[in-house]
């Protein structure tokens, strides 16, 4: 893995942390309550709009406290079962009103590539991602983050079973997908697009997508950033999840 150190601007320029856009921010490094191990049904929302992630599956998540076994980088995450559906969705809507979004998560996979398509989801924000992979059993990842059409986006250099920041941008001039700051795909033709309602994280729309791996944090906002904005948001993950 080669997650860049804190770039460009000081991590100080970000309170918060994140003044700017935020409709939904889950960060498994602040709960607390449950024991290592737990179900964990409720991921609370912590950007003040009650977008709080239900499990939406048949299987629950499960707490890791990052002390007593899994982790990311000795922080606490949340566990996606592996082979089983296992995922959340939101209650409200949070992004179908947008002209814009933009998306950052810290993400660790079980597998890269995996064996089966059955481990090869990730998640579902418009109704075309019965397709997005995360990555395929090629090894690639395919992205529809915030667009009608799915986009091959290669193979990255970067493992995805180590510790990851993935971003994607999308708005009426820009979709981009990042991968620890590095370009995976970029076009400035883009016609944004969200759900309303039937978003998943942790499972692609159709089955049997599932996503196997653990979840660290997820920072979804309704605007594109700016480049200045993107940086400090990319150094504050970077810092929080001991990059």
């Amino acid at each position: 893995m080669s997650i860049p150190a804190l770039i460009a601007r000081p991590l100080g320029v970000v309170a918060s942390p994140f003044p700017y856009g935020v409709v939904a921010r889950h960060d498994a490094q602040a709960i607390s309550g449950p024991a290592d191990g737990d179900a964990y049904d409720t991921w609370t929302d912590l950007s003040g709009r009650g977008a709080h992630l239900g499990k939406a599956g048949t299987t629950s998540a499960l707490y890791r406290n990052g002390t007593a076994g899994e982790n990311i980088n000795g922080h606490a995450c949340i566990r996606i079962v592996v082979d089983t559906t296992c995922y959340f969705t939101y209650a409200t809507d949070i992004l179908s009103a947008a002209a814009a979004g933009e998306v950052f998560v810290v993400a660790k996979n079980d597998y890269d590539p995996p064996g089966s398509t059955g481990r090869a989801g990730y998640w579902s924000f418009t109704s075309s991602d019965f397709s997005v992979h995360h990555p395929y059993t090629d090894g690639k990842i395919y992205e529809a983050w915030g667009r009608a059409t799915r986009i091959d986006c290669g193979e990255p250099v970067d493992s995805l079973t180590a510790m990851d920041i993935y971003n994607v941008i999308s708005s009426a001039s820009e979709w981009t997908v990042r991968l620890n700051t590095t370009q995976l795909y970029t076009t400035a033709t883009n016609t944004p697009s969200f759900l309303s309602t039937g978003i998943r994280v942790g499972r692609s729309a159709a089955s049997p997508y599932n996503w196997p791996g653990l979840f660290g944090e997820l920072v979804i906002f309704n605007r594109a950033l700016s480049s200045s904005e993107r940086t400090d948001t990319y150094n504050y993950l970077a810092a929080r999840w001991a990059v």
